[in-house]
């Protein structure tokens, strides 16, 4: 099976974000960049499935053009989750972004919720048995330039 290169960027603008940036041989690096530097805050989903089909990559925050590591190593498939989904998948109304990954029967939930000039990433683990009752914790702080 050949390796599946995912990357999701969400924009955060108050409405659904089901759109996305993939790369591909036909994006070039200066497009990607320049993506990124247009979407203020968005998620940058870097999965990939190995031989076996299980996935592993890394979480990223675009914070004002820049990549911030969220979580390292990750073996989960995410998707952004639009906020009108977020009551009733239990995240904060305060969210201004949040994104679930899920593999084979347990996953992680992130969320970002802003105050002033800073930003503050937390994450729950979720499994199939909890319907979203685990408590999300505080993960990453980031300051944001003026």
């Amino acid at each position: 099976m050949s390796v599946i290169r995912l990357v999701l960027l969400a924009v955060v603008l108050g409405m659904s974000t089901h759109g996305g940036y993939a790369s591909s041989p036909g994006h070039s690096a200066e497009a990607y960049a320049s993506h990124l530097k247009a979407a203020p805050l968005a998620w940058i989903i870097d999965i990939h499935d190995d031989k076996d089909g299980t996935p592993h990559g890394n979480l990223l925050l675009n914070v004002q053009g820049h990549p911030v590591m969220i979580a390292r190593g990750i073996d989960e498939h995410f998707n952004v989750v639009s906020r009108s989904e977020y009551a009733e998948r239990k995240f904060p109304g305060l969210a201004v972004l949040a994104c679930s990954g899920w593999w084979a029967g347990a996953g992680d939930d992130f969320c970002v919720t802003r105050r002033g000039h800073r930003l503050r990433v937390y994450r729950r683990e979720v499994d199939e048995g909890d319907n979203g009752h685990q408590r999300f914790r505080l993960v990453k702080t980031i300051r944001l330039s003026a």
